[in-house]
């Protein structure tokens, strides 16, 4: 897709969960579900023009959202969709009363809209396929799939909450050169920051901080200050904020939240810029960072017609 109009601000969000992720409350996998899920995907705010399909450890979810747009018609008000595997670091888990909370790590990758089935197929063979389900002995003949993770506890889900696959396989194979430049990584902002326990655990924190490139939140409202000075105890990364959606409920309008501003381009160039100008591109807040110098209109587009004998009738967008 070409931006005749330059960079603009549109609200990204970058952590929806679709009926086939491991872990959802949308009610199963049928093709009424999927139906509701598209639906609210479609009625989303206006502003919000890139999302990210975030599922763990597997593409189906991502393959079957890009079918309804691509295939089926729907979904015309996404300009780009990404796909994101939601990993969970092996080495360390934040402990409560009850149970230990995983640090998530969320693989976003950029792929060609035109031949998304065969950047699937790439991701499926050249990225989940080269990981094993574990680092322990037992695992390093068994690669990462459903059936192998749900053997593991009986269930899908038992599986999933007992067996995590090896960071440092997952590091690795991001270093391959097929994924050089290819993606863009996230940690989950609280339980990274939940590692550091009277400081025991610093030189680990910071080893994973300068193995991202961003931090997610699901923070309530925007107020990301504290969040935002911890980070720059480490360096200058930026954190991103959205919903953490498992539920349609958090898709309807009036539960809706996503405070997450881009400007640049809805590409993974456009996201990549944001490495290089956070506070000029980043913005955490509810309203468009349009009208914070207090503007309250702005020219659109200027459109012309019956102007044959100076310019052909057309439409120009204007970059406010």
């Amino acid at each position: 897709m070409e931006y005749t109009r330059g960079s603009v601000w549109s609200k990204w969000d970058l952590h929806i969960h679709t009926p086939k992720s491991i872990c959802n409350e949308y009610g199963g996998d049928t093709d009424e579900i999927w139906d509701d899920f598209i639906y609210h995907l479609e009625n989303l705010p206006e502003e919000v023009k890139v999302i990210g399909i975030n599922d763990y450890y597997f593409i189906d979810g991502f393959e079957k959202v890009m079918e309804y747009k691509f295939k089926k018609n729907r979904l015309q008000n996404i300009e780009k969709i990404f796909p994101i595997l939601e990993f969970r670091i092996d080495t360390f888990g934040t402990a409560n009363e009850s149970n230990f909370k995983k640090i998530n790590f969320h693989i976003l990758f950029n792929i060609d809209d035109e031949k998304f089935e065969d950047e699937i197929k790439k991701i499926k063979n050249e990225f989940i396929s080269m990981i094993h389900l574990s680092k322990l002995p037992q695992h390093q003949s068994k690669i990462l799939t459903i059936e192998n993770l749900a053997s593991e506890g009986g269930t899908l889900q038992l599986g999933f909450n007992n067996i995590i696959p090896s960071t440092e396989e997952v590091f690795n194979v991001l270093e391959f050169p097929v994924w050089k430049n290819k993606v863009f990584t996230f940690l989950g902002y609280v339980e990274w920051n939940n590692l550091e326990k009277g400081s025991q655990l610093r030189l680990f924190k910071e080893n994973l901080y300068n193995n991202c490139n961003a931090f997610f939140t699901a923070s309530p409202d925007d107020n990301l200050t504290k969040k935002q000075q911890v980070l720059e105890r480490f360096g200058e990364k930026v954190i991103l904020h959205s919903s953490d959606i498992h539920k349609l409920s958090k898709l309807k309008k009036e539960n809706y939240k996503c405070f997450t501003w881009i400007k640049g381009d809805k590409t993974f160039d456009g996201l990549r810029q944001i490495l290089i100008e956070p506070k000029e591109r980043v913005k955490i807040q509810e309203t468009n960072p349009l009208y914070d110098d207090g503007k309250t209109n702005v020219i659109d587009f200027i459109k012309i017609n019956n102007g044959s004998q100076w310019f052909e009738d057309k439409k120009l967008e204007l970059n406010s």
